[in-house]
């Protein structure tokens, strides 16, 4: 979705709702550009790290989280979080770090599931090795359905 900011990631996101409710048991794998509501971050530490690198994507006065929002109530399943309690995943940026704007491990990357599909996730987890530390800025997501 959109790097830019939250507003205009938000109605990508409802486009994408839209397009992905017409199917059964839909999927949605990619670079959202949002912060989970369901990640623990320290977001007075956030908000304060974002103001001095004048990162503004994520809000302005308060770390934004209505993108992720809009797809948890529509339905969708975060199938990182159904394997991983241990805190946040962080998805970028990896060891490539190709922009000034990483200035932080974030979560960026997200598999969505619908409702009827979670019974049948295998595994949900980013990838992490030597190749993918170099192949892009951000981690790959590996999803298993059976």
């Amino acid at each position: 979705l959109c790097p830019i900011n939250e507003v205009a990631r938000f109605r990508e996101a409802k486009k994408v709702i839209h397009i992905a409710k017409k199917y059964p048991n839909p999927v949605i794998i990619g670079d959202f550009n949002s912060l989970s509501p369901n990640d623990r971050y320290n977001k007075i530490k956030l908000i304060k790290l974002f103001r001095k690198n004048d990162i503004t994507k994520f809000g302005n006065k308060r770390i934004e989280t209505i993108v992720m929002k809009k797809f948890f109530q529509s339905g969708f399943v975060d199938a990182i979080k159904l394997f991983s309690n241990k805190g946040i995943r962080y998805t970028a940026p990896t060891k490539r770090r190709t922009s000034e704007k990483h200035i932080a491990r974030f979560r960026y990357d997200y598999a969505l599931v619908s409702k009827p599909l979670r019974a049948h996730i295998h595994r949900a987890r980013e990838i992490k090795n030597f190749y993918t530390d170099t192949a892009s800025d951000h981690y790959p997501i590996l999803l298993e359905i059976f």
